[in-house]
């Protein structure tokens, strides 16, 4: 999210109040035209001091000029139109979105997914299926048919014939020809959730009746309920073999990983190994660190090994997979959390999961009841009879109706047919199917819930305050950030010559510390460079300056002695010591075959920096300056007045309370 200044923009409310905004909801101050009532600098002063264990009337004062800043600010965004733009209403709609979450949820549905979500991750369960394909156009009666299928498979193995070889002949799951219809082990969030409802209430050995899910009717068998091992973090180590390859190519990539493990059991950095040579482009950048993972994330092969070290640092030996060889160590390992600790990340998966869909339908069935909810279904029969074959291609156009009939209503809005039919024009741009009645039926339901939802999300102001308030935080403080950037931050960063002038005003108060200024002579030749030294002992006597040295030393053709000029802290690295240097000179050190030595020029401080050495801080300066500037000029473009007496009321009551 954006930078939003933190006194505008505390999301969590206080529940304490001062009793006198509540009882005496008068103007406190006025800006412009606008009259601002105690209540609101009361609200928004709670929530950024919550943590003061003491409010004084100081405080109080401090605040309410911070908050006339910021009401001067925003009056001025209004007034350039900024609250008008389509980036702004896209923005501010975006954060309604997220905000109003909360309270478009059926809340005791929700809790009880989390908790029937909470239980099943407390277990791994094995299952095995088989899979009956149901097309996305298939009307009821076809859907009758597959369904009749799938107990007739059902019947099969429940008098007596084998699963595997009753899934191999027919579920529709192509993995089938490899695993014979078994999964493996997995837990909650895994698998589509009906499916996944389906196995957590089997018992052991049991047979379930047909699940349907998106992608058909399943059979399921529950292999095996064991507690859930959690979570491990590894890192790996794989060589890949292509599914196509021959002996030969597999034998050469058995041999490579087995040359791997061999450096690996020499003590040899794991991570950098697995960055030269792993080729799971993936986690090799990352010295083959996976992210934490649990019981069904990846091959059973992998999280065998994975899951079998008994301490953190095990490597295993080489092993193969379907992807080919891999070496693992282990990083670490962690139980499945307290519910508490779980319940942030259950949420998580929640949002994201098809589950959350039963419970936002509770919720629309929720606000049918409470806001009047009424339906015409009848008048629905005269929209079927204008659909034609052109709605399967999409290209089923807006009807002229003879009348226009209302097809549902809530609260006080109603919701006709005409609506509904440009609805169905946008509909029909999906795939569609089945007859006109049913294909009808299922735009109208969709249609209607999602209307029914937009009307609750419509009135969360007028049902609940303080998401009202929160919304004209997130609005206020959008504009506030807007017209900001315009007058100071993008301003002082962007006005060149703006910035050049006020630093050359001010440049006085940008200098350095101490500083050590130092030349460094470097060359190859270690006879060479102690040569230079002892011309560099007697420069100064002689009246030289580094350069006319490196000159006389470079004319005979031999090894170069490079010169460079350096500035450092005191307590840089490279000169910390140069106070003990004999005569100004470092020893000659080698690094690498490179001979070099230091000498001290002058140790200054106070120097003025060059613009290019502050303009950070000159730029955040120059941007006090302009908001100086700028408050000043709406100070007077907008009169500020403070009813007194509201206010020294209102501080009476904080400073009692």
């Amino acid at each position: 999210m954006r930078f939003i200044p933190r006194f505008i923009l505390c999301v969590a409310m206080l529940g304490a109040t001062v009793s006198f905004a509540q009882q005496n909801d008068q103007t406190l101050l006025t800006v412009g035209d606008e009259k601002i009532p105690a209540s609101e600098f009361v609200r928004i002063f709670l929530k950024n001091n919550q943590a003061s264990k003491a409010i004084d009337s100081k405080s109080i004062e401090e605040y309410l000029n911070l908050f006339i800043n910021f009401k001067l600010k925003v009056s001025e965004a209004r007034s350039a139109g900024l609250d008008t733009t389509a980036s702004f209403r896209n923005e501010l709609a975006g954060y309604r979105q997220q905000l109003s979450r909360p309270y478009m949820v059926d809340k005791e549905t929700e809790q009880r997914l989390i908790e029937e979500a909470y239980e099943r991750i407390k277990y791994d369960v094995n299952a095995s299926h088989i899979l009956i394909s149901v097309p996305e156009q298939a009307d009821y009666s076809d859907t009758l048919k597959l369904y009749e299928k799938a107990i007739a498979i059902r019947n099969r193995i429940a008098a007596g014939e084998p699963f595997e070889e009753v899934a191999k002949a027919t579920s529709d799951d192509h993995s089938v020809i490899q695993n014979k219809g078994t999964l493996g082990y997995f837990s909650a969030f895994q698998m589509v959730y009906p499916f996944e409802s389906a196995v957590y209430k089997l018992k052991v050995g049991e047979l379930s009746m047909p699940v349907r899910t998106r992608f058909g009717y399943h059979i399921v068998r529950l292999n095996d309920k064991r507690p859930a091992k959690g979570q491990v973090k590894v890192s790996h180590i794989m060589i890949a073999v292509a599914k196509d390859a021959n002996p030969e190519q597999q034998e050469l990539a058995k041999n490579k990983i087995k040359d791997i493990y061999k450096q690996v059991v020499n003590n040899e950095d794991f991570g950098q190994l697995a960055t030269q040579f792993s080729q799971d482009p993936g986690s090799s950048k990352n010295k083959g660190e996976l992210p934490w993972f649990g019981t069904g994330n990846l091959v059973p092969e992998f999280e065998q090994v994975a899951f079998g070290f008994e301490r953190d640092g095990q490597v295993s030996e080489p092993f193969q997979s379907v992807y080919g060889w891999h070496i693992i160590k282990r990083l670490g390992r962690k139980e499945v959390g307290t519910f508490d600790e779980m319940l942030s990340e259950i949420k998580k998966r929640l949002s994201t999961d098809m589950r959350s869909v039963i419970s936002i339908e509770k919720m629309v069935e929720k606000i049918k009841k409470e806001n009047n909810f009424k339906e015409d279904t009848l008048n629905l029969f005269s929209v079927i009879a204008l659909i034609d074959s052109s709605v399967y291609s999409g290209k089923w156009q807006l009807p002229t109706l003879k009348e226009n009939n209302v097809l549902f209503s809530i609260s006080n809005q109603k919701h006709d047919q005409l609506e509904f039919c440009k609805y169905l024009v946008q509909y029909q741009k999906k795939p569609v199917y089945g007859s006109f009645y049913s294909l009808v039926k299922r735009a109208y339901a969709e249609w209607v819930n999602k209307t029914v939802y937009s009307y609750q999300e419509s009135i969360l102001d007028q049902q609940y305050p303080d998401f009202k308030n929160l919304m004209q935080e997130y609005h206020d403080g959008i504009l506030l950030f807007n017209i900001s950037d315009i007058n100071v931050w993008a301003k002082a960063s962007n006005d060149s010559i703006g910035l050049l002038k006020f630093y050359e005003s001010k440049k006085e108060n940008y200098r350095w510390g101490e500083r050590v200024h130092y030349a460094i002579y470097t060359c190859t030749d270690e006879k060479q460079l102690a040569k230079a030294m002892k011309m560099v002992i007697s420069r100064k006597t002689k009246g030289l300056k580094p350069e006319d040295i490196i000159s006389k030393l470079n004319k005979g053709g031999l090894p170069l002695v490079q010169l460079k000029y350096l500035v450092a802290n005191p307590d840089d690295k490279d000169i910390i010591d140069s106070k003990t240097w004999t005569k100004g000179l470092s020893p000659i050190f080698d690094n690498s075959g490179v001979k070099s030595f230091k000498e001290l020029i002058e140790i200054t401080s106070g120097d003025i920096k060059n613009l290019s050495d502050c303009k950070g801080q000159a730029i955040s300066d120059y941007q006090q300056l302009l908001e100086e500037q700028w408050l000043k000029s709406l100070h007077e473009k907008y009169p500020v007045v403070i009813n007194k007496e509201v206010f020294n009321q209102l501080i009476d009551s904080f400073v009692k309370k």
